[in-house]
């Protein structure tokens, strides 16, 4: 990236993570020498508004290659995590766009008519227009929207 980028002295980069493993930061500190790391005292806090819930996925060791007993495992305490605590707007972070459909499905199909949630998907895979149209309906709900029955996902 630096190599590529005319009149380097002139020019200014800035890289934004939610996290950043060591092996980044030697590659990043390797190619801009001089580089500055700016943390914010407010990472990792939750806003005083947001309810999190923390749910233990694990599986035995020798078990944590096995992609369908992994999916399935997080799925049901996933399902459970929506059934118990109900709330208008959820977000589902997944690591890749493959699980974030897989995840879009397998909620679209528990509640196939949208009657208790709608189901949005945020991904790279989607156009900009698209992400955008989802992310708007899940900040704001669908215009002419009364069902205050039904809750927000976005899986993201």
């Amino acid at each position: 990236v630096g190599a590529a980028a005319p009149l380097l002295d002139k020019t200014q980069f800035i890289f934004v993570t939610a996290t950043l493993p060591d092996s980044i930061v030697d590659t990043i500190t390797a190619e801009f020498p001089g580089v500055v790391q700016v943390k914010g005292p407010g990472l990792h806090r939750l806003a005083p508004s947001l309810k999190e819930n923390l749910v233990d996925v694990s599986v035995p060791s020798d078990s944590n290659r096995n992609e369908a007993l992994c999916f399935d495992v997080k799925a049901k305490q996933l399902l459970k995590a929506l059934r118990q605590n109900r709330c208008r707007r959820t977000l589902v972070f997944c690591n890749t766009v493959e699980s974030c459909r897989s995840v879009e499905n397998l909620l679209n199909r528990k509640d196939r008519n949208s009657r208790v949630f709608e189901v949005l998907a945020y991904h790279s895979a989607m156009t900009p227009e698209a992400r955008n149209v989802n992310l708007q309906v899940f900040a704001n709900g669908r215009k002419g929207d009364n069902n205050e029955n039904v809750d927000y996902i976005l899986i993201w």
